[in-house]
Formats: C-alpha cells, structure tokens, sequence
C-alpha cells in the first residue's frame, strides 16, 4: 500500500494545547500536536516517545500513552482510549476512538476503530438471530423461508411449452359418404331420362372382363 511522505517540520518544537500532562523522560518529537478538549486530558507516561508530526486529540474523555509506548511519524489518535504499555503504532496511523492491548504492534498506515462500515442491526434482526440461535441449540429445524424462483427452470418450463407435442394422435379416417345434394339431383335425372339408366347399365355390361 502506498503511503504519504511525510514532511518535514520547519519547527523544532511541538504544540500543547489543554490539559496536558508529559512524563520528563517522555520524548516529544518536533510538529507533534497535542490538544485536549474540554473535560478530556492527555496524559503521556514515562518513556514514552512520540514520533515527528503526531497529532493526539484527545475528547470525551482521556488519552492515555503508557510507558515505552511508541508512534510513528504522521500517527493521528482521536478520542479518547489508551495506547497499551510498549505498545508500537506504525507511521501514518490512524486511531479513532478505540484502545490498544500492551506489547501489541501496528503496522503503518492501518485504521482502527472506524465504525461508519459497521452494519446497524435492526430489533428484528436481533430477534431472529436469537430465534435461529434458540433453534440450533434444540437441534430443531430453522423455518424454511420463501426461496426464491429458480429463473434456470422457468426458462426449461418455457422451452418445455414452446416445442410440439411429439405424442402419437390418433388419427380417425374419414371416409367419403355421399353427398345428399348430388344423390337427389342424380335419382331426378333418372326420373326425368330413365332412357339414361339404361344406357349406364349396358354400358357396365360391356366393360370387358379381366382375364383370370
């Protein structure tokens, strides 16, 4: 991860600002600022060392550097909380709000106690979690929720739908009956010429007959 230069100091000294307490044999390097808020106090113990350009802004309580504790350069602590004795903050950290354990080691440019990411659990949340919680320790079954629709299978139902039916049909035969209109129209002409019939009877028996 890329890190900012840090600048150098023009001022050989360093800012106190409010209720500021600074153990003798604490080292408070040059640009550092220490300002104090009201009814909060920063209190720097004994061998602690304070690098170039740190900025302690200590409000809503009190920011306490234990002894052999170390920041960096360019380290930004705000709020209140306690930095842990020998305690070693990497250059150009950031710290809001929030303590660090003794002998523990920080590496440059971390950010800690940045809670603006942090999910806000609504009541309900809460009492589900619980109820889920509740229900694995009784070794029951949690409540199924709606599941959502599968859009892999409505797409296979769809194509399903569209393709013809490959099922046999049975198929009826429909077999040509006479037509009514034909048949009176032929029995009037036969009763109108019946010289006709007798000229289609003969010439049926004309017709050679095939050959066995």
């Amino acid at each position: 991860m890329h890190l900012p230069p840090i600048h150098t100091i023009s001022t050989l000294d360093f800012f106190v600002s409010g209720d500021v307490t600074i153990h003798e044999s604490a080292v408070v390097a040059p640009g550092a600022i220490l300002q104090a808020g009201p009814q909060s106090r920063i209190i720097v113990e004994e061998g602690a060392c304070i690098g170039m350009g740190v900025i302690l802004n200590a409000y809503q309580g009190d920011l306490e550097i234990k002894s052999g504790a170390i920041l960096g350069a360019g380290v930004l602590i705000i709020g209140h909380g306690e930095i842990g004795q020998n305690a070693c903050i990497g250059s150009t950290t950031t710290i809001l709000n929030t303590s660090v354990e003794p002998m523990t080691v920080i590496p440059a440019g971390s950010l800690i106690g940045d809670r603006t990411r942090q999910t806000i659990l609504t009541a309900e949340l809460i009492e589900e979690k619980d109820q889920l919680s509740k229900e694995m320790l009784n070794g029951s079954e949690p409540p199924v929720t709606d599941e959502f629709p599968d859009p892999f299978l409505e797409e296979a139902e769809v194509c399903v739908e569209n393709q013809p039916s490959t099922a046999k049909t049975e198929t009826t035969l429909v077999t040509e009956g006479p037509v009514v209109g034909q048949v009176y129209i032929n029995q009037l002409l036969f009763t109108l010429f019946p010289e006709r019939r007798n000229q289609n009877n003969s010439k049926q028996n004309q017709s050679p007959k095939k050959k066995e």
